[in-house]
């Protein structure tokens, strides 16, 4: 069976700058791939050539055997979340399903199923700014998945929440991965997002940006737990993958700062008068 995406020997440049070369990997039907490296590392450009809104300047791209175009079913999350304030949740979750000429009654009836499964339904009619950010995250989550697209495109969506709320969050896209086999990209700077979530990870170097290695990880979505052995196993390295790119440990000192606190809160209680 081809790969649901294909990607091979892509280059982008824009002018003298030199963001891809030579890129290559696979995903496959129903899998969650994640993709991650440095900071600047051609993630979002590879979302933008994968979305169909830029081109390699060689190489190519194929999502089942074609290249990305407008006729593509795709759906998309960022970390932007991109809710319109003046439609209800209800409204902002179909409008997807409007743009492709869904009829209005099956359109209600698609959205609120989705809301349903993420424990939403009883505030269809509310506004997105009256709710907190993890619900706000949870629509965001319902209207990607709502048009059933052949490919979900994940640009970092959970970057700007806390650790406990990403757990939560991932635990919810799982759910509905297993509910609809919807084969994702999920682009992320966060090793233990990506061990957490990914069948197969793709490691970028730092620019000009190559796949440093495509780790598999054979354990089924949904069957793991942030101190599971095999977990942190790939959490480390992944870790060490990246600083031998030059990552520096204040990329990834956020996902600690409560710890960090206390030790520094500790050395001041005990600092000597």
């Amino acid at each position: 069976m081809p790969p649901k995406i294909l990607v091979e020997r892509v280059a982008k440049s824009f002018g003298d700058l030199h963001v891809l070369e030579n890129v290559s990997f696979e995903v496959d039907e129903g899998q969650i791939a994640c993709l991650i490296g440095p900071s600047g590392a051609g993630k979002t450009t590879t979302f933008n050539l994968l979305a169909g809104l830029d081109s390699p300047s060689r190489g190519r791209i194929l999502i089942d055997g074609m290249p990305p175009g407008p006729e593509t079913r795709l759906g998309y999350m960022f970390q932007d979340l991109r809710l319109l304030r003046w439609r209800t949740v209800l409204e902002n979750v179909a409008f997807g399903l409007k743009a492709r000429g869904v009829v209005r009654g099956e359109r209600a009836t698609i959205a609120l199923k989705y809301l349903e499964i993420l424990g939403l339904a009883e505030f269809k009619d509310t506004y997105p700014h009256r709710l907190s950010g993890g619900m706000q995250q949870r629509v965001a989550m319902a209207r990607a998945f709502a048009v059933d697209p052949t490919l979900l495109l994940m640009d970092e969506p959970f970057k700007s929440v806390d650790a406990q709320l990403r757990l939560y969050l991932l635990d919810l896209l799982v759910k509905l991965w297993r509910e609809t086999k919807t084969t994702i990209l999920f682009i992320t700077h966060d090793t233990k997002e990506a061990a957490l979530l990914g069948t197969r990870i793709v490691v970028y170097s730092k620019r000009p940006v190559r796949v440093k290695t495509v780790l598999e990880f054979p354990r089924a979505v949904g069957d793991r737990a942030l101190m599971d052995k095999d977990v942190v196993e790939m959490d480390h390295r992944l870790l060490h993958l990246l600083r031998e790119e030059g990552v520096g440990s204040f990329d990834w000192i956020r996902g600690e700062a409560d710890q960090v606190r206390e030790v520094l809160k500790g050395l001041r209680l005990n600092a000597p008068e």
